[in-house]
């Protein structure tokens, strides 16, 4: 007999008695438990070249769950007729299906089906050919964006559609403008390393850059926050300024040894002379940051919450030869807020806290998010706080127009009023302290933009519908 028919033969022989077998112990057979039901192996070779799935003869398509894990198994009773399927990935071609029992095998066919009664121990190879193709990875949507007060880079930069292939290892750079600092990574993904100067931690204080490195495995929205610098200086002194974190304010720029009350800041309007200690209150050289400082600069010099001087740097002086090294610039008063004030007990020589916030626009970003105007004119486009009179005003914002300027000052007259003044006319808004409309001036055909009457008042109107009251708003 020919080798091949006497495989067939022995393997007509095993199923038969496979078959007697079975009815046997058909007795005993359905007692066995669902979770002890025989197992049926099966192979995909080579692995990753095809998926397969198992479901009784007879089964909806919706029974065949194909997998591509190899072996993989699949429980049935052993007097179950079962249909094998395959289908192929990319790369790869399907030749045949071979079902093996006791060493036997007796099943052999070239079609992605093949249908076979089950029997305990038996196996069931997919043969394909071929090699997997490498499967493209997933584009991923990453939304980068920087708040106010700096800008982020990210490498490696995006594809034309703006997505990374799932996998990349991405690395995000915040860079602070100057007069702000880095604050914090929002909606960075779990696992981000971050690193900020010596430091690497998710939020920082006081760097002037972040680098965040992740793997983008889903897409992800990061934000970068920046906030306005802010330098504590904790003793007032003498033009002598010896200590770290000292400064002084001096009547007469020209002569270092001439200082001031604060008080005096908020009333009279001379150049005035801004020294500080090289180092800070911490004892950290803020030497790089005060060479970075240009004329146009401005600096907000606060004691306690609500006791401000805003200030604009109209000079840089070099460093005052002696030691210890010392920084002075020129500064002219912009605004005044003594709301916060207590006037009489600020003598020089006197320990006391007091923070100066450098920054370059002509307003400072509040810790709900929002541009706070005061005193200043501040361009459009853009939603702006008011900050004048106290707590009068604290709450009410509006939307600065584009190709519009608008300062902003408070007054009292029967009661607190703020006054919108559009720069280009001289056209003014008044508001009361609840944020309605009292009356509005305007200037016809006035101004670098020679405003026309309607102009003006379709300017004022936009304004008007855009305030909000509220923090946050």
């Amino acid at each position: 007999m020919r080798g091949r028919n006497l495989r067939q033969a022995l393997g007509t022989l095993a199923l038969g008695l496979a078959a007697l077998a079975l009815a046997a112990c058909s007795e005993a057979g359905p007692q066995r438990a669902a979770a002890q039901l025989p197992e049926l192996q099966v192979t995909i070779t080579p692995a990753g070249c095809g998926e397969v799935a198992v479901a009784p003869v007879g089964s909806a398509d919706t029974a065949f769950v194909y997998t591509s894990t190899s072996p993989s198994t699949w429980a049935h009773a052993a007097d179950t007729h079962l249909e094998a399927r395959a289908r192929a990935k990319a790369g790869c071609s399907f030749t045949r299906w071979t079902i093996h029992w006791g060493g036997v095998t007796v099943g052999n066919t070239p079609a992605t089906s093949t249908k076979f009664a089950f029997l305990e121990g038996m196996t069931a190879t997919a043969h394909f050919s071929g090699t997997p193709a490498t499967p493209t990875p997933t584009p991923l949507a990453l939304t980068v964006t920087a708040g106010e007060g700096g800008s982020v880079t990210v490498s490696p930069a995006p594809g034309v559609d703006g997505t990374h292939p799932s996998g990349t290892t991405v690395t995000l750079t915040a860079t602070a403008d100057k007069g702000y600092d880095f604050s914090a990574w929002q909606g960075l993904p779990e696992g981000a390393t971050v690193t900020a100067g010596p430091a690497a931690v998710t939020t920082t204080s006081g760097t002037e850059t972040s680098v965040a490195s992740f793997t983008l495995a889903a897409a992800a929205t990061v934000t970068a926050a920046f906030r306005v610098e802010s330098i504590p200086y904790n003793l007032h002194t003498t033009g002598t300024i010896t200590a770290a974190g000292s400064y002084a304010l001096l009547s007469d720029p020209d002569d270092l040894t001439s200082t001031m009350e604060w008080s005096d800041l908020g009333y009279t309007n001379p150049p005035y002379g801004l020294l500080l200690h090289v180092s800070d209150s911490t004892g950290v050289s803020r030497a790089s940051y005060y060479g970075a400082i240009a004329v146009g600069d401005r600096v907000d010099a606060w004691w306690g919450d609500r006791c401000q001087r805003r200030l604009k740097v109209a000079e840089v002086r070099s460093d005052p030869v002696g030691t210890p090294a010392r920084k002075l610039f020129v500064v002219e008063k912009v605004a005044f807020d003594g709301a916060g004030c207590v006037f009489g007990i600020k003598k020089v020589d006197a320990p006391q806290l007091v923070e100066f916030r450098w920054r370059q626009p002509p307003w400072r970003v509040a810790a709900d998010g929002l541009r706070e105007f005061w005193e200043e004119a501040v361009p459009g486009p853009g939603r702006y706080q008011l900050e004048p009179a106290g707590d009068h005003f604290g709450h009410l914002s509006i939307e600065v127009p584009a190709n519009a300027s608008i300062w902003a000052g408070s007054y009292y007259q029967g009661g607190w009023k703020v006054g919108l003044s559009d720069v280009a006319s001289g056209s003014s808004l008044h508001l009361d302290d609840s944020g309605e409309e009292a009356w509005r001036s305007v200037e016809q055909g006035t101004g670098a933009a020679g405003a026309s009457e309607r102009d003006i008042d379709a300017l004022f109107d936009q304004i008007i519908e855009s305030i909000r009251m509220g923090r946050g708003q």
